[in-house]
């Protein structure tokens, strides 16, 4: 009106020349606007309660179909959901970049909704996507999902470590041993290989380190040391595998007291969560921190969650994989040097979870279950000490000019029946192990 302009309405006597229609227009344009924000509000409300109950209230991720609406729960997808999985176990081996991994996918048949290739930002936001592993992520907050995961929770953590790590395969010049293996542990950079007089030096790249190089036979023999007082007597195996023996005839009763350790776990980890929330209440961490560690909490009970089931229902693949493992156990060493530089990566990752090196020194942070047959070796108690297994300080330091390290005797029955227990209690743990062919 104040541009000249005369409005009029089909339905309403509005005169917008006068106050009183004015006034009248401006009332019904706040109930509008009140009816848009408060079904807005309403919808957010429902989204949130159906997330809070695991369910997810939009269009299914790829591999996941839609059962109607009302927020029922997303079933598995009887074509795709094998693809996804496949997807997951294809990266996870860090033989795929994101493009050669799309082609290979599409080959397979797991296409974008037109048919053709999946984009490569997709694909990343997919091998992201928590939904795969049982979780709910929106907006930075996680929510425990009903839904059935393809993927396992570790599986799910091998590939978000394979996109950290950003491995690129293609147009390698020079293959080495230990590429992206070691960091330095002043700047924490990977040490470079370079080929310089018929041998393989590692150094840091940075200009101002202090670094020194290291040789990559000297870079093997220190870790063969350090894989010796890991590896296990050909008399403390036959131990363990006549104690897997017992144990499988005896699985009733044994698998209850696993159950028991399980169950006591998550009621501590379920704590941890309940302690979070007392946190956020009392203001002591921020709403960004607490979404981040309460991911970290949920993603440990599913873990938990998944032993439970396995021991539950898989009996014979826990013995299995254990048994698997002990044999690969009592030939660590030779399986260490006569493993070629395509699957070295893949055997450190399995044993180590860190390598980095200071001076002369290289720090190996040695991975579960290992981690704690070193301590059992070095300290002699008798029990793995759960808690210990989860602090920061699990490093091994070597120096690269000791000679080799002696082995302490072979540890007593007692110990190695709670060594053979938490192998048990933890088998995922061990599947890793046998995903590469290591036979001598």
């Amino acid at each position: 009106m104040d541009a000249g302009i005369e409005c009029h309405f089909a339905q309403e006597a509005l005169n917008l020349s006068s106050p009183a229609g004015r006034l009248g227009a401006d009332i019904m344009n706040a109930f509008a606007t009140h009816y848009s924000v408060n079904l807005s509000s309403e919808i957010t409300k429902g989204q949130n309660g159906l997330l809070k109950l695991g369910l997810y209230p939009w269009h299914a991720p790829v591999g996941y179909l839609d059962m109607g609406e009302g927020g029922k729960m997303k079933e598995l997808d009887p074509i795709k959901a094998p693809l996804i999985r496949k997807m997951f176990e294809l990266y996870a081996t860090q033989t795929y970049s994101l493009e050669a991994l799309a082609k290979k996918m599409y080959s397979m048949g797991l296409t974008n909704s037109k048919g053709n290739v999946i984009r490569l930002s997709v694909l990343h936001k997919m091998l992201q996507n928590p939904f795969y592993k049982g979780l709910i992520r929106v907006k930075g907050k996680f929510y425990e999902g009903r839904h059935t995961p393809i993927v396992s929770s570790r599986l799910f953590h091998q590939v978000q470590m394979v996109m950290k790590g950003k491995f690129v395969l293609k147009g390698l010049k020079n293959d080495f041993m230990y590429r992206k293996a070691i960091k330095c542990s002043l700047c924490n950079y990977s040490l470079i290989g370079e080929l310089q007089k018929g041998h393989i030096y590692y150094r840091c790249h940075t200009k101002s380190c202090p670094m020194k190089t290291l040789r990559e036979d000297v870079i093997s023999n220190t870790l063969s040391n350090a894989f010796m007082l890991v590896e296990f007597y050909p008399k403390e195996i036959n131990t363990l595998l006549d104690l897997l023996t017992e144990i499988r005839e005896n699985w009733a009763s044994e698998k209850s007291a696993l159950l028991n350790s399980i169950q006591l776990q998550r009621l501590n980890t379920q704590k941890r969560l309940a302690r979070l929330t007392d946190l956020l209440v009392e203001d002591t961490i921020t709403k960004d921190s607490y979404q981040e560690k309460k991911g970290e909490v949920l993603s440990e009970l599913l873990l938990l969650k998944e032993r439970e089931e396995e021991l539950t229902t898989q009996k014979e693949g826990i013995f299995k994989r254990t048994e698997d493992f002990l044999e690969h156990l009592k030939t660590l060493i030779k399986t260490y040097k006569k493993t070629n530089r395509a699957k070295m990566a893949h055997l450190l990752k399995i044993v180590t979870s860190n390598l980095s090196a200071n001076g002369k020194e290289l720090l190996i942070t040695m991975a579960s279950p290992f981690y704690e047959a070193h301590q059992m070796r070095l300290l002699h108690y008798c029990g793995v000490n759960r808690e210990m297994a989860r602090t920061k300080n699990r490093t091994i330091v070597f120096s690269l000019i000791d000679g080799n390290p002696i082995k302490d005797p072979p540890l007593s029955k007692k110990q190695l029946c709670i060594y053979l227990d938490y192998l048990l209690s933890d088998t995922q743990n061990l599947c890793q192990f046998n995903d590469e062919d290591y036979s001598l």
